[in-house]
């Protein structure tokens, strides 16, 4: 098993151990009122390269949305400013 499979089982099991609170987190929003940035504005907003967004991911320290299929990825502002906190 490669790390990309790895990794792909590492975060389809967090996103299965977290599918209720990110229901309940969701539940009743408007899409307009969640704040979600692309990975470049994601990366001005942590004042960091786009590999470094890439590696926060990969570490499983940022999770990402994809809103539908074949859309862009797209990150929450909270996980963001949550991540601030970590780092």
């Amino acid at each position: 098993m490669d790390l990309n499979q790895i990794f792909k089982q590492h975060f389809k099991a967090w996103v299965e151990d977290h599918a209720d609170e990110l229901k309940a987190e969701f539940k009743g929003k408007a899409i307009s009122e969640i704040k979600f940035l692309s990975r470049a504005e994601a990366a001005e907003y942590l004042s960091v390269s786009l590999s470094t967004i890439d590696n926060y991911v990969r570490w499983g320290l940022l999770p990402k949305y994809k809103p539908k299929k074949g859309t862009f990825t797209r990150f929450k502002k909270e996980d963001l400013d949550n991540l601030l906190i970590k780092i």
